[in-house]
């Protein structure tokens, strides 16, 4: 009896981990980005899935359409632009240090990065890896058409 009992708790368990990486946005079920479930608790993601949708949403894309990470080539251009070291980690950040060499372990949610105007260039010393942040304009561009497509 306490083995049956046990199953059915742990297949309550998965089940509710899968159901928590979806939401629904005007009808739509939209994934929740891999960084997202890295970077905010289960209960904030909660929080935001019941109270404000459109953050949730916002932020999904942010974290996977705001930057891009790019081989600016030769070493010598490094010494062009601010260092990827100068971003200041979030405080609650579990992130790896500034690996830029597989994009896909980078979390841009784990840092203090705020669109500007301009587009943002951050490089990693000894490599020639680059973490380019889109300006502002465009990426609310970007934004606003996948959120229209939405609809």
């Amino acid at each position: 009896m306490k083995n049956i009992l046990f199953i059915l708790l742990i297949s309550l368990t998965t089940k509710g981990f899968s159901q928590d990486k979806n939401f629904v946005y005007q009808g739509k079920t939209i994934e929740l980005e891999d960084k997202m479930i890295e970077h905010f608790d289960a209960e904030y993601i909660g929080f935001l899935k019941e109270n404000n949708i459109d953050l949730l949403l916002y932020l999904n894309f942010f974290s996977t359409q705001s930057y891009r990470i790019e081989d600016i080539g030769v070493k010598k251009q490094v010494n062009q632009f601010p260092s990827i070291f100068s971003l200041k980690k979030k405080s609650k950040s579990n992130a790896n240090n500034y690996i830029l060499g597989n994009s896909d372990s980078f979390n841009i949610l784990a840092y203090e990065v705020n669109l500007k105007d301009e587009q943002q260039v951050f490089v990693e010393s000894n490599s020639s890896k680059a973490l380019i942040v889109l300006p502002k304009k465009v990426f609310m561009e970007k934004y606003n058409d996948y959120k229209n497509s939405l609809k």
